[in-house]
């Protein structure tokens, strides 16, 4: 197994042959320290790194997401409606992203 700097959603990718496996390492300092990769694999994910890499003629030192991790103007949970979901007819609670000026 071999270190990449290539990451999806945040975790480190290693290297077998021809083949990329996630995995479990999400902190550098961590990834830099490890050196037994085998306790840190997880699943095969060549197929979907091939697509990520002809998709955005990228592939090295990137993290591709694929996830939403986070959000705009949430600070903990956002507001319940009484439904209890998004996309009830009263959005006004909703808050509106901030506006930025260029």
């Amino acid at each position: 197994m071999k270190k990449t700097n290539i990451r999806i959603n945040d975790y480190f990718l290693m290297k077998k042959n021809d083949q990329y496996y996630l995995s479990d390492i999400n902190n550098y300092d961590q990834w830099i320290n490890t050196d037994n990769l085998l306790d840190h694999k997880e699943k095969n994910v060549s197929s979907k790194l091939h697509e990520l890499i002809n998709k955005y003629n990228v592939n090295y030192n990137v993290n591709f997401l694929t996830k939403q991790s986070g959000g705009w103007g949430f600070v903990g949970n956002p507001p319940k409606h009484q439904s209890g979901g998004w996309g009830d007819k009263d959005e006004s609670d909703i808050p509106k992203p901030p506006k930025t000026t260029l």
